[in-house]
């Protein structure tokens, strides 16, 4: 088994795809710290409608990326904790 791992809309998408034609393929999906920037509650709502696809099998991707930095640590911690309510 191998698993892929979907971080932004477009990896989200393809690594879906990947999981619906290999049967050996399942997918992880996540909004990745270094796009916390751009995330908002229509990204939200296309993450948690992937959640209950039958071949993804975890949220990931996910949490503070303090070594890049590409957004401030408040909108990172805001999105990390949005998304780990998703797992709940």
């Amino acid at each position: 088994r191998h698993n892929v791992v979907g971080f932004d809309a477009p990896t989200i998408k393809r690594a879906i795809e990947l999981a619906e034609k290999y049967p050996e393929i399942y997918a992880t999906i996540g909004w990745h710290p270094t796009e916390a920037g751009s995330y908002t509650q229509e990204i939200e709502d296309m993450i948690v409608a992937h959640l209950s696809h039958p071949k993804v099998i975890g949220l990931g991707e996910i949490g503070l990326d303090y070594h890049w930095m590409e957004d401030p640590k408040d909108v990172q911690i805001e999105v990390f904790k949005r998304q780990i309510q998703l797992s709940k």
